[in-house]
């Protein structure tokens, strides 16, 4: 009786398992009891995991673990396979002229995806025979023919040569173009014209400072020469510019004091521009002899002239002999 109870325990520890966490797929018997665990709103029962983490495929069936209700252990129960389970590649396929299919050996084809008839062929390189454009086709046909025409190259940069457009080429010609530098503000990194990267040695622009006239004088004040950067203006130092133009003068005299018979007068003028600038003349004193007294010529010959200044009086007495005085 005893060897008969000890092989019923035997036969329910093969049927009946508690999984333990971390046990996953040790065999250890439960009460015995089990009472399904069904979920109350559906009535289905409550797979709390898969024996082994595997779970049934279009191929195969698996042990579910469930729990028991009447003493929390686990339990297992064979679910057999899922037809509608399959496993599809994810992406696109490698030859886009063949379907998508199930890895599991099925051979059932994805839905959704259909075949290109032909690939979209891009011509050989030097690197690899022709190819297939199409998103994710990795197809091949041939090999390279290691030859290279002006058409399979990239042109020279600043850094890299003439290159082969094929990534995996190693292939070059001549040398990178090198960087053309240019001034950028003062103070910062040179860039280069090309490629607008800065100079990678740091060079830096620097300032170009020459005498510049800032502020040009005039015949009333001097100007200003300021020793600036004739890049970005900033001035070190300025000096005063004394090359004054000359005064304009026209013909507008005022007479400061006017002339006598005995006493020099004086005029003056300013500069039309500047109203600075002072021009005197004096006015000579000078008789004024237009009246004649008496014009008398002799027997002998002799002319006697006498005058008299028509501003104040004074006479003069003038003989010419012969006409000749």
């Amino acid at each position: 009786m005893k060897k008969l109870l000890v092989a019923l325990v035997l036969m329910l520890g093969s049927l009946f398992v508690m999984i333990p966490t971390g046990l996953a797929g040790t065999d250890i018997p439960c009460c015995g009891n089990p009472v399904l665990a069904v979920n109350e709103t559906t009535g289905k029962t409550i797979i709390s995991g898969w024996y082994n983490d595997k779970k049934p495929t279009c191929q195969r069936g698996a042990h579910a673990l469930i729990e028991c209700s009447n003493c929390g252990g686990y339990y297992k129960k064979f679910v057999p396979k899922d037809t509608t389970a399959h496993d599809f590649p994810e992406g696109l396929p490698k030859d886009c002229t063949k379907g998508i299919y199930c890895a599991n050996g099925c051979g059932t084809a994805k839905e959704g995806y259909t075949p290109q008839k032909n690939h979209a062929e891009v011509p050989q390189t030097c690197h690899h025979g022709k190819t297939c454009s199409n998103p994710g086709c990795k197809w091949e046909s041939g090999s390279g023919s290691n030859k290279h025409t002006e058409a399979d190259f990239l042109p020279a940069t600043c850094e890299l040569p003439k290159r082969c457009k094929e990534p995996t080429c190693p292939y070059t010609v001549g040398d990178p173009l090198g960087h053309k530098l240019k001034d950028t503000k003062c103070g910062q990194v040179r860039k280069c014209s090309r490629c607008q990267k800065p100079d990678p040695e740091g060079s830096k622009t620097k300032h170009k400072y020459q005498w510049k006239t800032t502020k040009e004088p005039t015949c009333g004040a001097n100007g200003t020469d300021s020793y600036q950067c004739t890049k970005c203006g900033d001035v070190q130092k300025t000096r005063a510019n004394t090359n004054k133009p000359d005064h304009t003068y026209k013909n507008n005299w005022t007479i400061q004091t006017y002339a006598t018979c005995t006493k020099d007068g004086k005029k003056t003028r300013r500069c039309v521009k500047c109203s600075q600038g002072l021009q005197t003349e004096i006015i000579k004193a000078s008789h004024s002899y237009t009246k004649v007294i008496s014009d008398i010529t002799k027997p002998s010959g002799q002319r006697v002239v006498i005058k008299e200044c028509d501003k104040c009086g004074n006479r003069i007495t003038n003989i010419y002999n012969n006409n000749v005085q």
